[in-house]
């Protein structure tokens, strides 16, 4: 059969076919959903103005048809849910990331969004009062996005530095994995346990599509008191627009301590801000003081904090 071609105006970022072949959704990248309908008509007429839908703020990531209904999600970290018959629309928030896939069950009873946080989140109800249940993954490695114009020497060398992943052994066997934006525990089976996952920063979802990750604070060091009471965590950010004029000041770096309370869960217990005029490149615990810690710069300088 001679195929057939439709043009748009804007980049498509998602495509989805009703399972009737009545129409083609495709999303783009302003965030908005197009329904072409009888595209799949006989005698190739075109089809005309297609229905326009507009929610998502940035790129639609993913689209997946559970019967009448047109799922989509986006940066928003939020799925949205469609009748195409009348068009009504209910919401499931706060997912935690970005909505990268989105696959159904053939049966249409269940629902898997693949997040950009590396987690999988299952819908099992689209109709009634929705909590997904997540299956958390060990943290990957963001990449730096690519950035067009001209870049001093400097500049690159700030955006070529990477967070580094890390594996710190606890007193109970289990182990903390540290990257991204977050601090994971896994027990003695390797299982991540979701329950105390520590964000280091709670903030909107919705990111311009283009920020490189190094726009935001990222986690660069961790160290683990003896006795696991206590972590202290460093975390670093460059500046979008101190990097324009002087890439040497424009990293930022800021130390938080975390107590473990009765719950067995961590929270931010004080803060220091720009504790070192130059990058942190280790941080470490006293082996017999438990609230001293130590961190060294390459300002030439190392410091004692006592976090009591």
């Amino acid at each position: 059969e001679k195929s057939r071609r439709y043009s748009h105006r804007h980049p498509l970022t998602a495509v989805s076919i009703d399972p009737q072949l009545r129409y083609v959704a495709v999303g783009d990248a302003r965030g908005v959903v197009w329904t072409w309908w009888g595209v799949f008509d006989a005698g190739g007429q075109n089809p005309g103005v297609p229905a326009r839908w507009h929610w998502h703020s940035q790129p639609v990531l993913s689209l997946a048809h559970c019967g009448v209904v047109l799922l989509s999600g986006g940066h928003e970290g939020v799925l949205c849910v469609r009748r195409t018959d009348d068009d009504s629309v209910r919401f499931v928030p706060r997912l935690g990331s970005a909505v990268r896939h989105i696959s159904v069950s053939t049966d249409g009873r269940h629902v898997c969004l693949a997040l950009a946080e590396n987690t999988l989140a299952l819908v099992e109800d689209l109709f009634g009062w929705v909590r997904p249940r997540c299956i958390h993954g060990v943290d990957v490695q963001r990449a730096t996005s690519e950035t067009g114009g001209q870049k001093s020497s400097s500049s690159k060398r700030l955006e070529a530095k990477r967070p580094l992943l890390t594996l710190h052994s606890l007193p109970a066997g289990g182990v903390a994995f540290c990257g991204g934006q977050r601090v994971q525990f896994l027990d003695e089976r390797q299982r991540v346990l979701s329950a105390l996952t520590l964000t280091l920063n709670r903030r909107n979802t919705v990111t311009p599509a283009d920020q490189s990750p190094e726009q935001t604070w990222l986690l660069w060091q961790m160290a683990v008191s003896s006795n696991a009471t206590c972590l202290m965590t460093c975390e670093r950010r460059v500046s979008p627009a101190l990097l324009e004029f002087d890439a040497e000041v424009a990293e930022s770096y800021v130390l938080k301590w975390w107590r473990r309370g009765k719950d067995e869960r961590y929270s931010v217990d004080s803060v220091a801000n720009d504790p070192h005029s130059a990058e942190i490149t280790f941080a470490i615990s006293h082996p017999l003081r438990e609230n001293v810690f130590i961190t060294g710069s390459l300002d030439g300088t190392f410091k004692c904090w006592d976090s009591q």
